[in-house]
């Protein structure tokens, strides 16, 4: 904890972070009171897929795509 900061202050209940590289992350929240001692910490581990499996699972996906338009496409031709 000897490089952290603080990436939000406010009031709020729930937080959204993004742009998270691999690695271990930890975060506590703290009471803007004076005195207030700071949670327990979380620990967030943040593993990415492969970019291979993305480019796969995109492509896969763009062929489900094309073919229900085919489908599509085709019973309607049918239906003239």
């Amino acid at each position: 904890m000897s490089a952290a900061r603080t990436i939000f202050e406010g009031t709020g209940t729930r937080l959204f972070v993004s742009g998270l590289t691999d690695g271990d992350y930890y975060f506590t929240i703290a009471d803007a009171a004076a005195g207030a001692a700071p949670s327990p910490p979380l620990h967030l581990a943040v593993m990415h897929q492969s970019l291979s499996r993305a480019l796969w699972l995109t492509a896969l996906g763009a062929l489900v795509f094309a073919a229900t338009v085919f489908v599509i496409l085709r019973g309607a031709r049918r239906e003239r």
